[in-house]
């Protein structure tokens, strides 16, 4: 995985603006419920999420301030 600082993406900007503005809100929060109507195995169940999140670098983003522009980087 590369360091290298990234621009962030159009609609990675309006959120980050976004969050800026409202401050101290939860205005990006996203959330859900799920219905489960069979046992579930929860340690297999985080087992899957965790193996999806690894494979998946999306979701491994990290951001940082460069020079009061924020960017992101793996």
């Amino acid at each position: 995985m590369s360091n290298e600082l990234l621009e962030l993406t159009g609609p990675q900007k309006s959120i980050y603006f976004t969050e800026q503005f409202f401050s101290d809100t939860s205005i990006n929060n996203i959330c859900g419920t799920l219905y489960i109507k069979e046992r579930v195995d929860f340690k297999l169940l985080e087992k899957a999420l965790n193996i999806f999140i690894q494979n998946n670098d999306s979701f491994n983003f990290k951001f940082k301030l460069d020079d009061g522009v924020m960017k992101q980087y793996l």
